[in-house]
């Protein structure tokens, strides 16, 4: 059973994004990260300017195939269809709001990442209660105390 924990009042999705997914690494050899139409490009930046002592090997899924198979953190940018193909990963780390549950439900674990505006958590109580519906494992962690330390 899939396991979604939903990481919500993220006050910066994208420091936050790096921090979590650099933690993610030590414990997942694979990663799927599912952005919006232009986050992903930002998100691949701060991937590489967020520390000077981290380096979190990262591709696009739309890059070439030696590439995406060899690069642990796969970025999808969603283009608003829930049926976009998702690189299989046990991890799912959703910044993007759109992949189904069906899409999810291939996953060992789905960590949402809702920043503190009112239109994320609306769409975030949404996934939630198409998750419960499904039959997942739902969980929240709180981080409007969350402060980035590198």
């Amino acid at each position: 059973m899939t396991e979604v924990v939903f990481h919500v009042r993220v006050a910066d999705p994208l420091g936050y994004g790096c921090r979590l997914l650099r933690k993610a690494l030590a414990r997942y050899p694979r990663i799927t990260v599912t952005t919006t139409q232009g986050l992903g490009a930002r998100l691949d930046e701060a991937l590489w300017t967020f520390s000077p002592r981290d380096f979190l090997p990262h591709a696009f899924a739309s890059a070439p195939e030696t590439l995406r198979w060899s690069t642990p953190i796969l970025l999808v940018e969603a283009d608003g269809s829930p049926d976009v193909a998702l690189p299989p990963a046990p991890l799912l780390v959703n910044f993007s709001g759109e992949p189904g549950v069906e899409a999810a439900g291939t996953f060992d674990r789905v960590i949402e990442v809702v920043g503190d505006g009112p239109e994320e958590a609306a769409a975030a109580r949404r996934r939630w209660k198409a998750y419960v519906a499904a039959g997942m494992a739902v969980s929240h962690r709180d981080l409007s105390d969350w402060v980035a330390a590198h």
